[in-house]
Protein backbone atom coordinates (compact mmCIF):
# COMPACT_ATOMS: atom_id res chain seq x y z
CA UNK A 1 0.00 0.00 0.00
CA UNK A 2 1.28 3.34 -0.94
CA UNK A 3 2.67 5.71 2.13
CA UNK A 4 2.18 8.51 -0.07
CA UNK A 5 -1.25 10.62 0.99
CA UNK A 6 -2.99 11.38 -2.16
CA UNK A 7 -5.95 14.07 -2.28
CA UNK A 8 -9.05 12.54 -3.81
CA UNK A 9 -11.13 14.38 -6.01
CA UNK A 10 -14.74 15.35 -5.13
CA UNK A 11 -17.89 12.68 -4.93
CA UNK A 12 -19.50 14.81 -7.18
CA UNK A 13 -16.89 14.53 -9.78
CA UNK A 14 -16.39 10.93 -9.12
CA UNK A 15 -19.51 10.11 -9.96
CA UNK A 16 -19.70 12.31 -13.02
CA UNK A 17 -16.23 10.85 -14.10
CA UNK A 18 -17.41 7.83 -13.47
CA UNK A 19 -21.25 7.88 -15.18
CA UNK A 20 -19.39 9.17 -18.42
CA UNK A 21 -16.95 6.11 -18.50
CA UNK A 22 -19.20 3.68 -20.89
CA UNK A 23 -21.04 6.40 -22.76
CA UNK A 24 -17.90 7.87 -23.99
CA UNK A 25 -16.83 3.68 -24.87
CA UNK A 26 -19.52 3.51 -26.48
CA UNK A 27 -19.40 6.48 -28.67
CA UNK A 28 -16.07 5.26 -29.46
CA UNK A 29 -17.69 1.87 -30.85
CA UNK A 30 -19.95 3.92 -32.72
CA UNK A 31 -17.28 6.05 -34.43
CA UNK A 32 -15.43 2.84 -35.59
CA UNK A 33 -18.95 1.28 -36.71
CA UNK A 34 -18.39 0.67 -40.83
CA UNK A 35 -21.22 0.11 -42.97
CA UNK A 36 -22.09 0.78 -46.72
CA UNK A 37 -24.75 3.42 -45.95
CA UNK A 38 -25.48 6.66 -47.06
CA UNK A 39 -22.79 9.11 -46.15
CA UNK A 40 -25.45 11.66 -44.49
CA UNK A 41 -25.79 9.95 -41.42
CA UNK A 42 -22.08 9.84 -40.96
CA UNK A 43 -22.15 13.32 -40.68
CA UNK A 44 -24.89 13.68 -38.47
CA UNK A 45 -22.85 11.31 -36.15
CA UNK A 46 -19.44 12.63 -36.77
CA UNK A 47 -20.58 16.07 -36.19
CA UNK A 48 -21.79 15.14 -32.84
CA UNK A 49 -19.14 12.51 -31.32
CA UNK A 50 -16.23 14.45 -31.49
CA UNK A 51 -15.73 15.52 -28.14
CA UNK A 52 -15.93 12.26 -26.53
CA UNK A 53 -11.60 11.78 -27.27
CA UNK A 54 -10.74 15.12 -26.17
CA UNK A 55 -12.93 14.31 -23.16
CA UNK A 56 -10.78 11.01 -22.14
CA UNK A 57 -7.65 12.82 -22.57
CA UNK A 58 -8.69 15.26 -20.65
CA UNK A 59 -9.73 12.84 -17.54
CA UNK A 60 -6.83 10.71 -17.73
CA UNK A 61 -4.75 13.68 -17.10
CA UNK A 62 -6.71 15.63 -14.73
CA UNK A 63 -7.02 12.44 -12.74
CA UNK A 64 -2.99 11.67 -13.29
CA UNK A 65 -1.84 15.68 -11.88
CA UNK A 66 -5.12 16.00 -9.05
CA UNK A 67 -3.01 14.28 -6.49
CA UNK A 68 0.16 16.56 -6.96
CA UNK A 69 0.87 19.42 -4.56
CA UNK A 70 4.35 20.29 -5.53
CA UNK A 71 5.97 18.05 -7.77
CA UNK A 72 6.58 14.84 -6.39
CA UNK A 73 8.90 12.03 -8.08
CA UNK A 74 8.22 9.81 -5.58
CA UNK A 75 4.58 9.94 -6.46
CA UNK A 76 4.85 10.06 -10.31
CA UNK A 77 7.06 6.84 -9.52
CA UNK A 78 4.22 6.07 -8.12
CA UNK A 79 2.10 6.86 -11.16
CA UNK A 80 3.81 5.56 -14.06
CA UNK A 81 4.10 2.13 -11.81
CA UNK A 82 0.03 2.19 -11.56
CA UNK A 83 -0.50 3.29 -15.39
CA UNK A 84 1.90 0.13 -16.11
CA UNK A 85 -0.65 -2.56 -14.73
CA UNK A 86 -3.29 -0.18 -16.46
CA UNK A 87 -1.92 0.38 -19.11
CA UNK A 88 0.93 -0.57 -20.60
CA UNK A 89 0.16 -4.74 -20.06
CA UNK A 90 -3.37 -4.08 -21.81
CA UNK A 91 -1.82 -2.92 -23.82
CA UNK A 92 0.00 -5.31 -24.64
CA UNK A 93 -2.65 -7.97 -24.38
CA UNK A 94 -4.68 -6.73 -26.65
CA UNK A 95 -2.52 -5.87 -29.45
CA UNK A 96 -1.08 -9.76 -29.28
CA UNK A 97 -4.74 -10.57 -29.15
CA UNK A 98 -5.54 -8.60 -32.39
CA UNK A 99 -2.36 -10.64 -34.25
CA UNK A 100 -4.14 -13.35 -33.69
CA UNK A 101 -6.96 -12.82 -34.75
CA UNK A 102 -6.43 -11.22 -37.71
CA UNK A 103 -3.94 -14.23 -38.29
CA UNK A 104 -6.79 -16.68 -37.57
CA UNK A 105 -9.04 -14.92 -40.09
CA UNK A 106 -6.54 -14.73 -42.94
CA UNK A 107 -6.04 -18.64 -42.23
CA UNK A 108 -9.43 -19.75 -41.88
CA UNK A 109 -11.85 -16.71 -44.00
CA UNK A 110 -9.37 -15.02 -45.81
CA UNK A 111 -11.64 -14.04 -48.28
CA UNK A 112 -13.65 -11.69 -46.01
CA UNK A 113 -10.83 -9.34 -45.07
CA UNK A 114 -9.78 -6.67 -46.89
CA UNK A 115 -6.79 -6.46 -48.88
CA UNK A 116 -5.30 -3.68 -46.99
CA UNK A 117 -4.82 -5.98 -44.06
CA UNK A 118 -1.20 -7.82 -44.31
CA UNK A 119 -1.27 -11.31 -43.49
CA UNK A 120 0.21 -12.01 -40.38
CA UNK A 121 1.84 -15.49 -41.41
CA UNK A 122 3.89 -13.04 -43.66
CA UNK A 123 5.02 -10.81 -40.82
CA UNK A 124 9.05 -10.18 -40.94
CA UNK A 125 10.59 -9.27 -37.11
CA UNK A 126 9.89 -5.65 -37.80
CA UNK A 127 6.31 -5.72 -38.94
CA UNK A 128 5.55 -7.20 -35.57
CA UNK A 129 7.04 -4.96 -33.64
CA UNK A 130 5.54 -2.16 -35.66
CA UNK A 131 2.22 -4.04 -35.00
CA UNK A 132 2.35 -2.84 -31.31
CA UNK A 133 3.48 0.59 -31.94
CA UNK A 134 2.29 2.09 -35.75
CA UNK A 135 2.16 -0.55 -37.76
CA UNK A 136 -1.57 -0.57 -39.42
CA UNK A 137 -2.20 3.07 -40.45
CA UNK A 138 -0.01 4.89 -38.11
CA UNK A 139 -1.99 2.84 -35.32
CA UNK A 140 -0.65 -0.82 -33.57
CA UNK A 141 -2.65 -3.55 -35.14
CA UNK A 142 -5.41 -3.00 -32.32
CA UNK A 143 -5.85 0.06 -34.14
CA UNK A 144 -8.16 1.78 -31.04
CA UNK A 145 -5.31 1.07 -28.85
CA UNK A 146 -3.85 4.16 -30.38
CA UNK A 147 -5.42 6.31 -27.50
CA UNK A 148 -3.54 4.00 -24.68
CA UNK A 149 -0.29 4.13 -26.77
CA UNK A 150 0.09 8.30 -26.46
CA UNK A 151 -1.25 8.27 -23.25
CA UNK A 152 1.16 6.39 -21.82
CA UNK A 153 4.12 8.43 -23.73
CA UNK A 154 2.34 11.72 -22.05
CA UNK A 155 2.29 10.10 -18.79
CA UNK A 156 5.82 9.12 -19.05
CA UNK A 157 6.05 13.01 -19.85
CA UNK A 158 4.69 14.63 -17.22
CA UNK A 159 7.10 16.03 -15.39
CA UNK A 160 7.69 18.35 -18.69
CA UNK A 161 4.34 19.28 -18.44
CA UNK A 162 3.91 20.47 -15.05
CA UNK A 163 6.94 22.82 -15.04
CA UNK A 164 5.41 24.34 -18.26
CA UNK A 165 2.22 24.56 -17.12
CA UNK A 166 2.62 25.81 -13.68
CA UNK A 167 3.98 28.78 -13.96
CA UNK A 168 2.84 31.97 -16.07
CA UNK A 169 3.95 30.16 -19.07
CA UNK A 170 1.40 27.62 -18.22
CA UNK A 171 -1.63 30.42 -18.95
CA UNK A 172 0.41 31.56 -22.32
CA UNK A 173 0.48 27.87 -23.53
CA UNK A 174 -2.83 27.03 -22.59
CA UNK A 175 -4.24 30.11 -24.63
CA UNK A 176 -1.61 28.71 -27.39
CA UNK A 177 -3.60 25.37 -27.40
CA UNK A 178 -7.20 26.10 -27.41
CA UNK A 179 -6.88 28.89 -29.66
CA UNK A 180 -5.26 26.27 -31.68
CA UNK A 181 -7.96 24.03 -31.39
CA UNK A 182 -10.82 26.48 -31.82
CA UNK A 183 -9.35 28.49 -35.16
CA UNK A 184 -7.51 25.42 -36.59
CA UNK A 185 -3.94 27.47 -37.20
CA UNK A 186 -2.32 23.69 -36.87
CA UNK A 187 -4.52 21.10 -38.00
CA UNK A 188 -3.10 17.97 -36.42
CA UNK A 189 -4.59 15.53 -34.75
CA UNK A 190 -1.17 14.38 -32.41
CA UNK A 191 -1.62 18.40 -31.30
CA UNK A 192 -5.24 17.71 -30.14
CA UNK A 193 -4.05 14.82 -27.69
CA UNK A 194 -1.93 17.28 -26.38
CA UNK A 195 -3.92 20.12 -26.10
CA UNK A 196 -6.37 18.39 -24.25
CA UNK A 197 -4.15 16.36 -21.94
CA UNK A 198 -2.46 19.82 -20.88
CA UNK A 199 -6.31 21.26 -20.25
CA UNK A 200 -6.35 18.11 -18.36
CA UNK A 201 -3.33 19.02 -16.09
CA UNK A 202 -3.47 22.61 -16.00
CA UNK A 203 -6.87 21.95 -14.74
CA UNK A 204 -5.50 19.82 -12.16
CA UNK A 205 -2.31 21.45 -11.33
CA UNK A 206 -4.22 24.98 -10.37
CA UNK A 207 -6.88 23.00 -8.17
CA UNK A 208 -9.75 25.06 -10.61
CA UNK A 209 -13.08 23.71 -9.18
CA UNK A 210 -14.43 23.06 -12.76
CA UNK A 211 -17.91 22.08 -11.37
CA UNK A 212 -18.28 25.13 -9.40
CA UNK A 213 -17.54 26.84 -12.63
CA UNK A 214 -19.99 25.02 -14.93
CA UNK A 215 -22.70 25.59 -12.07
CA UNK A 216 -21.87 29.41 -12.11
CA UNK A 217 -22.12 29.62 -15.95
CA UNK A 218 -26.08 28.58 -15.70
CA UNK A 219 -26.00 26.78 -18.46
CA UNK A 220 -24.09 28.79 -20.90
CA UNK A 221 -21.81 25.91 -21.70
CA UNK A 222 -24.79 23.95 -22.71
CA UNK A 223 -26.05 26.32 -24.70
CA UNK A 224 -22.99 27.23 -26.34
CA UNK A 225 -21.99 23.70 -27.77
CA UNK A 226 -26.23 23.44 -29.03
CA UNK A 227 -25.74 26.71 -31.06
CA UNK A 228 -22.13 26.37 -32.63
CA UNK A 229 -23.29 22.00 -33.19
CA UNK A 230 -26.91 23.52 -35.18
CA UNK A 231 -24.40 25.76 -37.00
CA UNK A 232 -21.69 23.18 -37.79
CA UNK A 233 -24.47 21.35 -40.29
CA UNK A 234 -24.57 25.11 -41.93
CA UNK A 235 -20.81 25.41 -41.78
CA UNK A 236 -17.98 22.81 -41.07
CA UNK A 237 -16.12 26.39 -39.95
CA UNK A 238 -18.24 26.13 -36.35
CA UNK A 239 -17.29 22.74 -36.23
CA UNK A 240 -14.12 23.55 -33.71
CA UNK A 241 -16.56 25.44 -31.71
CA UNK A 242 -18.83 22.94 -30.87
CA UNK A 243 -16.11 20.23 -30.23
CA UNK A 244 -14.51 22.02 -28.00
CA UNK A 245 -17.35 23.89 -25.97
CA UNK A 246 -18.91 20.15 -26.31
CA UNK A 247 -16.09 18.89 -24.07
CA UNK A 248 -17.52 20.83 -21.03
CA UNK A 249 -21.03 20.33 -21.71
CA UNK A 250 -20.83 17.08 -21.48
CA UNK A 251 -19.72 17.41 -17.87
CA UNK A 252 -22.52 19.81 -17.44
CA UNK A 253 -25.22 17.41 -18.98
CA UNK A 254 -24.15 14.82 -16.61
CA UNK A 255 -23.77 16.64 -13.84
CA UNK A 256 -27.84 17.45 -14.24
CA UNK A 257 -28.96 14.11 -14.64
CA UNK A 258 -26.82 12.52 -11.25
CA UNK A 259 -28.90 15.88 -9.81
CA UNK A 260 -32.22 14.20 -10.82
CA UNK A 261 -31.34 10.34 -9.60
CA UNK A 262 -30.16 9.52 -12.66
CA UNK A 263 -27.27 6.20 -12.63
CA UNK A 264 -24.96 4.40 -14.92
CA UNK A 265 -25.65 1.11 -14.44
CA UNK A 266 -22.61 -0.74 -12.72
CA UNK A 267 -22.18 -3.25 -15.25
CA UNK A 268 -21.69 -0.88 -18.13
CA UNK A 269 -19.67 1.29 -16.15
CA UNK A 270 -17.43 -1.97 -15.17
CA UNK A 271 -17.47 -3.59 -18.63
CA UNK A 272 -16.10 -0.27 -20.51
CA UNK A 273 -12.62 -1.04 -20.40
CA UNK A 274 -12.53 -4.20 -21.13
CA UNK A 275 -15.50 -2.91 -25.01
CA UNK A 276 -13.01 -0.93 -25.44
CA UNK A 277 -10.12 -3.17 -25.58
CA UNK A 278 -12.31 -5.73 -27.38
CA UNK A 279 -14.36 -4.18 -29.84
CA UNK A 280 -11.66 -3.50 -32.41
CA UNK A 281 -11.73 -7.11 -33.58
CA UNK A 282 -15.51 -7.98 -32.79
CA UNK A 283 -16.87 -4.81 -34.41
CA UNK A 284 -15.41 -6.01 -37.89
CA UNK A 285 -17.46 -9.37 -37.13
CA UNK A 286 -20.60 -7.50 -35.83
CA UNK A 287 -21.22 -4.85 -39.14
CA UNK A 288 -19.65 -7.64 -41.91
CA UNK A 289 -23.01 -9.73 -40.69
CA UNK A 290 -25.57 -6.85 -40.73
CA UNK A 291 -23.82 -5.71 -43.74
CA UNK A 292 -24.53 -8.84 -45.67
CA UNK A 293 -27.94 -8.95 -43.79
CA UNK A 294 -29.16 -5.38 -44.99
CA UNK A 295 -27.18 -5.68 -48.02
CA UNK A 296 -28.32 -2.37 -50.20
CA UNK A 297 -31.08 -1.61 -48.05
CA UNK A 298 -30.28 1.77 -46.78
CA UNK A 299 -33.23 2.25 -44.04
CA UNK A 300 -31.79 -1.39 -42.66
CA UNK A 301 -27.97 -0.46 -42.74
CA UNK A 302 -28.85 3.02 -41.00
CA UNK A 303 -30.55 0.97 -38.89
CA UNK A 304 -27.95 -1.55 -38.93
CA UNK A 305 -25.54 1.34 -37.76
CA UNK A 306 -26.88 2.16 -34.57
CA UNK A 307 -27.78 -1.88 -33.88
CA UNK A 308 -24.01 -2.76 -34.35
CA UNK A 309 -22.68 -0.80 -30.90
CA UNK A 310 -25.41 -2.15 -29.07
CA UNK A 311 -24.81 -5.77 -30.21
CA UNK A 312 -21.61 -5.17 -29.30
CA UNK A 313 -22.33 -3.48 -25.92
CA UNK A 314 -23.99 -6.77 -25.07
CA UNK A 315 -21.76 -9.13 -26.90
CA UNK A 316 -18.90 -7.32 -24.34
CA UNK A 317 -21.18 -7.83 -21.10
CA UNK A 318 -21.54 -11.17 -21.85
CA UNK A 319 -18.01 -12.24 -22.27
CA UNK A 320 -17.07 -9.73 -20.19
CA UNK A 321 -19.11 -11.76 -17.35
CA UNK A 322 -18.00 -15.08 -18.15
CA UNK A 323 -14.21 -14.51 -18.25
CA UNK A 324 -14.27 -12.81 -14.78
CA UNK A 325 -16.87 -15.65 -13.43
CA UNK A 326 -14.26 -18.40 -14.56
CA UNK A 327 -10.98 -16.37 -14.79
CA UNK A 328 -11.24 -13.52 -12.26
CA UNK A 329 -7.18 -13.28 -11.79
CA UNK A 330 -6.69 -13.51 -16.07
CA UNK A 331 -9.46 -11.07 -16.71
CA UNK A 332 -8.33 -8.74 -13.98
CA UNK A 333 -4.99 -8.60 -15.30
CA UNK A 334 -6.42 -7.96 -18.84
CA UNK A 335 -8.70 -4.72 -17.70
CA UNK A 336 -5.47 -3.12 -16.39
CA UNK A 337 -6.92 -4.35 -12.63
CA UNK A 338 -10.15 -1.97 -12.63
CA UNK A 339 -12.26 -5.23 -11.80
CA UNK A 340 -12.87 -5.43 -8.70
CA UNK A 341 -13.23 -1.90 -7.74
CA UNK A 342 -14.91 1.10 -9.94
CA UNK A 343 -11.95 3.50 -10.83
CA UNK A 344 -12.56 6.22 -12.80
CA UNK A 345 -10.44 7.05 -15.72
CA UNK A 346 -9.29 5.36 -18.36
Amino acid sequence: MSSIPKKSISPELSSIISFLRFPLIFCVVVLHTHLPMDDNLKTIVYKILPPCIPILFLISSYLFFYSFEGWNWKLFKEKIRSRFHSLFVPYLFWNAFALLFYFLVHQFFSEQISSSYQNVSQFTAIDFLRAFWNGFDGNPIAYQLWFLRDLMVLFLLAPLFYFLLRGRLGWVLIALLISNEIFQFVIDFKLRSITWFSIGAFLAIRQFDVLKYLKDSRYVIIVLYLVFLVASFVSEVFLPYSSFFGVFAAFDIVRLLIKKGLQMPRPLTEVSFFEYAFHGCAILIITKAIGRLFDGNQLLLAFGYFLAPVLMTILCVVVYYSLKRLFPRFTNIIVGKRMKFARVGV
